[in-house]
């Protein structure tokens, strides 16, 4: 994920007329990441996606499970 600085050289870079490749070999960054950055009007914004973590993962499955281990 791009900084906001990082976000902010970009648009700089490229309104004072720097072509976008030449950018991308400047900061060396990919034009997937440059194009995005010069038609947003500001950064992008970090958002945590929610969901099952590890430790309802594991004990979601059972007591059998752990059952198993210990007869091995």
């Amino acid at each position: 994920m791009l900084s906001v600085e990082d976000w902010a050289r970009i648009r700089r870079l490229v309104a004072d007329g720097v072509p976008r490749r030449q950018v991308t070999r400047d900061l060396g960054i990919g034009r997937a990441t440059v194009d995005p950055a010069v038609v947003s009007d500001r950064p992008a914004k970090y958002a945590r996606t929610t969901g099952p973590d590890i430790v309802h993962t594991v004990r979601g499955q059972g007591a059998g499970a752990s059952a198993q281990v210990s007869a091995r």
